[in-house]
């Protein structure tokens, strides 16, 4: 799913304390017009879909906002349509409205259309569901632009990288599915649609984190120190595990 996809790494945050944010409706309905059930979480940045805020198009609410107030600046032309620029001048920061649908997501699959410019040392996010108190699930990339996963269990941050790294000023479709239910379950990771090899870096211990403490963020972490460099279009987040084939699709 190609034209869906993973994490928008623009800070998009949920924000349950925003009570406008909880009656804020997009314009013209959702994406196919229906409800797609496992679909949780869809921001196109496509025009209208992406004003002053960041509409949701799956049809769960949740809708972003921009936390810098960023508009014109960020929006440009993005693989499918319009795109989301993540470093443009500015640390442009998403955050959605806080919804019980991105709580505690189990299996899940986070999909994106990414063009990464440059890569932060401290790590380049995507998405980001929790916060750096020690709660939740990212996704992203490290330092040498290998795709990364990482999840709270207990007191660990449990991380997962692909064996080889992204080339930078292209559009890469990357996707990652995962099941919280075992420790010794393990992420998989695609990039444009084909399943890559990945490690484990720290193996996850204890229990899965509580994450519905936390806002979901998209091009950022929510300390606004892990900003993806580049531009990111067509994040989706289910809460199913695609198969290889609606992948491709």
């Amino acid at each position: 799913m190609r034209k869906a996809f993973m994490l928008v790494l623009v800070s998009v945050a949920l924000l349950p304390f925003f009570s406008s944010a909880a009656t804020l409706s997009a314009p013209g309905g959702t994406a196919q017009g229906k409800r797609v059930t496992s679909l949780v979480g869809y921001w196109s940045f496509d025009g209208k879909d992406f004003t002053d805020k960041v509409y949701d198009r799956s049809g769960s609410g949740n809708n972003g906002y921009l936390m810098t107030g960023a508009t014109t600046s960020v929006k440009v032309t993005g693989k499918i349509g319009q795109g989301y620029q993540t470093n443009s001048g500015q640390i442009a920061t998403v955050k959605t409205v806080s919804s019980s649908n991105l709580d505690n997501v189990n299996p899940l699959t986070v999909t994106a259309w990414v063009r990464p410019s440059a890569w932060n040392g401290l790590g380049s996010y995507v998405v980001e569901k929790g916060n750096r108190a020690g709660v939740g699930w990212s996704s992203g990339f490290t330092l040498g632009g290998k795709a990364r996963f990482t999840a709270i269990w207990g007191v660990t941050e449990a991380r997962w990288d692909t064996t080889d790294a992204l080339m930078r000023n292209q559009w890469s479709f990357v996707t990652i599915t995962y099941d919280h239910s075992s420790t010794s379950n393990n992420p998989t990771f695609y990039v444009n649609g084909i399943a890559t090899s990945s490690a484990v870096t720290t193996a996850p211990t204890g229990s899965y984190s509580d994450d519905s403490g936390g806002p979901l963020y998209l091009g950022n972490s929510n300390d606004f120190a892990r900003t993806f460099y580049g531009t990111l279009d067509e994040v989706r987040i289910y809460n199913r595990i695609l198969t290889p084939a609606e992948i491709q699709t």
